[in-house]
């Protein structure tokens, strides 16, 4: 199955308070065949916390990602033991 990902990343190191121009959209797009105990989970929303700040800044030596957890919908799932809600909380990664 072809996957399209769409994320925000930032465009350079942040220096001060955050703007839109810091940050930009992209899209990738990949072959993605489920794994037996794997999901596929498309994320509704993203909040970024202040602490998260830190970490885009140039003397941060973890510049690139910035972790989060948030609501997500199950599009495709091949795990058997997974309950039936549709909505579960997802660990993703921003770059």
């Amino acid at each position: 199955m072809e996957v399209r990902n769409r994320y925000v990343a930032t465009r350079h190191h942040v220096g001060g308070a955050p703007t839109e121009a810091d940050f930009e959209l992209r899209e990738e797009t990949a072959r993605w065949s489920p794994d037996s105990g794997e999901v596929l989970v498309r994320n509704l929303y993203v909040s970024v916390d202040p602490y998260q700040l830190n970490r885009m800044k140039r003397s941060s030596a973890s510049h690139g990602t910035v972790s989060g957890i948030l609501p997500g919908e199950v599009l495709l799932s091949n795990e058997q033991t997974l309950p039936p809600p549709p909505l579960y909380s997802t660990a993703m990664y921003l770059l």
